[in-house]
């Protein structure tokens, strides 16, 4: 016969198991995040629709406003990709490990499209 509370325990532990599983499974799969690095008049005249404002210039010292996670995805994008690449190049001195350049505003547009974003 199986103790109670041995089933009780074993049940408790895989629902602890689980809850992990599925709650880092979500931040996994979770959407990247989108940083336009322009200035603010380049991004007021059209931005990808997911992107949030980080000029290339403050994105060290802002980057916590939109994630502390050092696993993120993150989407850089600028005019022609040069500080883009200034900024991957200052979230992975800083520990951001996923990080990509997309290059210019046009190449984020094609690749919000592709990804459904716009």
């Amino acid at each position: 016969m199986i103790d109670g509370a041995f089933m009780i325990n074993t049940f408790s532990r895989t629902s602890i198991l689980l809850t992990l599983l599925l709650f880092s499974f979500g931040l996994w799969a979770s959407d990247p995040l989108w940083i336009d690095v322009r200035s603010p008049d380049e991004y007021a005249s059209g931005h990808v629709e997911a992107a949030v404002n980080i000029p290339y210039t403050e994105i060290g010292a802002r980057i916590n406003e939109v994630t502390e996670d050092k696993d993120a995805v993150i989407y850089v994008y600028c005019r022609s990709g040069r500080r883009s690449g200034i900024a991957k190049q200052t979230l992975q001195e800083a520990g951001f490990l996923n990080v990509v350049n997309i290059g210019g505003f046009e190449e984020a547009q094609e690749k919000a499209a592709k990804m459904d974003i716009q």
